[in-house]
This record gives structure tokens, C-alpha cells and sequence, in this order.
């Protein structure tokens, strides 16, 4: 995915397009993929014991590593640092 840190009135955001006039404020890295990948883990775990292993995202092969690969447009190194702090749970 595109990503780009934009400014807000003050406020970073990363929004994700594939060019500018595709960002819009509620296009986000969270919104559009984090979320939605977190409510699957938490839809499939559900009911977990704690001792028993997580499942993943891929239905066929539950233990398989997903990457999500994110490509910073612009100000690479400030928006990585953006992108942490999302990340980090």
C-alpha cells in the first residue's frame, strides 16, 4: 500500500492512496487495514485458552506469516516513526 504523512491542522496522520487526490481523512493504514486484520484475529481467537497458540489470517494454512508491505511516499523516515506508534499494542 501507498502511504503518505500528511499534516492536518497540526496533526499527523498517515493516509493511505495511491496519489494524493485519492487521500482522504478517513483512508487510513489503521482503518483500511489494521482494524480489519485485527477484528479477523480477534474473531478467530476467540474462546482461546491461554496456553493454546493463536491462529492466523489464512483459512487454509492458520500458521502461515502474513507481511503487510507499506510504501512511505513521502518523508519516509518521519512517517516510519508514525507508523510504529499505530503499530505498537
Amino acid at each position: 500500500m501507498d502511504t503518505w504523512l500528511v499534516d492536518h491542522h497540526g496533526s499527523k496522520s498517515l493516509l493511505a492512496g495511491h496519489i494524493p487526490v485519492d487521500l482522504e481523512n478517513h483512508r487510513t493504514i489503521q482503518s483500511l487495514y489494521l482494524d480489519p486484520i485485527f477484528a479477523i484475529l480477534e474473531e478467530k481467537n476467540t474462546g482461546r485458552l491461554p496456553d493454546e497458540t493463536w491462529v492466523g489470517l489464512l483459512k487454509n494454512d492458520p500458521s502461515a506469516d502474513v507481511q503487510l508491505v507499506i510504501d512511505f511516499v513521502r518523508g519516509a523516515s518521519n512517517a516510519f516513526k508514525c507508523q510504529a506508534e499505530e503499530v505498537e499494542v
